[in-house]
């Protein structure tokens, strides 16, 4: 269910100049986030130049060129006389589904909220050193957040990035910030494709804790890494669905 006007008025969030992101970037990160999450469906409208500029309190400039990116994320189009409409809720920098994927068991009616559990540079060992074919002990940025919807929180997922492909990534607040925006616009990754598996497992203690549910109760567990344009191995990230959240869709073809 979309978000009344009303309603993201008073979810309005303020731009902050003594961030290390831009202004333009932090607006974009913004409606990014709310055409990506529903809050602007498909169809829609985005609020105006003017209705912006009063809302954040930033020049034409700034607001024109937040726009500028959405359009090259192929999210809206901008007509003159007309404003600007949403045509995608999908990043055209985002890997897209072969003929599966994870699905809520009760799709949200509220927009989800992600809280970042951690975030921090660790050694890179076992399966992330491994999949990311690095050597161990290698320094990767490690991030931690949890999706919730009405204060449920419903998966875990951790990321993995190699401290040299994201060396600025402790900079920024991915509980707000768009992860897949700042991979098409500060680190200008073109993803190619993606090796992902899906397995059941049990909630250890650590994962029943953040979830909110019983430990040893049935996630549902998926690890993948997608690569660039140059067959390199640069995100690891490992998501752990609740089973009373979720469930695998899969099409079939004779």
């Amino acid at each position: 269910m979309a978000q009344t006007g009303d309603d993201r008025d008073a979810k309005a969030r303020s731009l902050d100049a003594s961030l290390h992101e831009q202004l333009y970037y932090q607006l974009y990160s913004i409606l990014f986030e709310d055409i990506v999450n529903g809050t602007y469906p498909v169809g829609e409208q985005i609020p105006s130049e003017t209705e912006l500029m009063e809302r954040y309190s930033v020049s034409r400039a700034t607001v024109r060129r937040s726009m500028e990116i959405l359009v090259n994320n192929g999210l809206i189009v901008r007509r003159r006389g007309r404003g600007s409409q949403v045509v995608s809720s999908k990043p055209a920098t985002a890997l897209k589904s072969v003929g599966s994927c994870i699905k809520r068991t009760h799709p949200d009616r509220v927009v989800p909220v992600k809280r970042v559990v951690s975030a921090q540079i660790v050694g890179a060992e076992g399966t992330a050193a491994r999949e990311l074919g690095v050597e161990e002990g290698r320094e990767l940025y490690r991030l931690e957040r949890i999706r919730c919807s009405a204060g449920v929180p419903y998966y875990l997922e951790t990321i993995y990035l190699t401290r040299d492909f994201a060396p600025n990534a402790l900079d920024h607040d991915f509980s707000g910030e768009s992860l897949r925006a700042y991979y098409a616009n500060i680190l200008h990754v073109r993803w190619t494709h993606a090796r992902q598996r899906v397995s059941a497992r049990a909630a250890d203690a650590r994962c029943a804790g953040l979830l909110g549910i019983a430990e040893g109760s049935a996630i549902l567990s998926v690890d993948r890494t997608s690569f660039d344009h140059d067959d390199i191995a640069r995100e690891y990230m490992t998501s752990l669905y609740r089973s009373d959240q979720f469930y695998l869709d899969m099409s079939l073809e004779a």
